[in-house]
């Protein structure tokens, strides 16, 4: 071969390793953006993270603020049935109570009628005493 020859065959294998090696560059250069995307990516990726922590946190507190106030209904609630349970046996004593004074009244009544009839009778016993005794002094007196 000559040294034409050499020297194109030279020329052919520099042309070929410069464009491997603007092949390799860009191919760096590719990989140095994906790496780049990929670094933004995590980041955009870490910042929903936080964003979604900081709304899972805050809705906790919600339900936990939601949980006292349920809370807070119920014993309310409870409290109320308990207030409504007093004033219903309150309610009933009450009647209870009235009905003992009435019973009461009636047998009072019933001892004063007892009274006015024992009374009565006594007056009737001591009426027919004197009548008896009368009409004896009469009989005595007739004879």
């Amino acid at each position: 071969q000559t040294l034409e020859e050499k020297q194109q065959e030279l020329r052919e294998m520099n042309e070929k390793l410069r464009r491997m090696k603007q092949g390799s560059d860009r191919s760096k250069s590719e990989y140095q953006a994906f790496k780049q995307d990929l670094e933004d990516e995590r980041e955009v990726v870490a910042t929903r993270l936080k964003s979604a922590q900081r709304l899972m946190d805050g809705y906790g507190q919600q339900i936990e603020h939601l949980h006292q106030d349920l809370r807070e209904v119920l014993m309310e609630e409870v409290a109320h049935e308990m207030e409504q349970e007093a004033l219903r046996k309150a309610e009933k004593a009450k009647q209870e109570r009235e009905e003992a004074q009435n019973i009461y009244k009636d047998a009072q009544d019933r001892l004063r009628l007892t009274e006015d009839l024992l009374q009565a009778m006594s007056a009737e016993v001591w009426s027919g005493n004197v009548m008896t005794e009368l009409i004896r002094k009469k009989e005595d007196f007739t004879q």
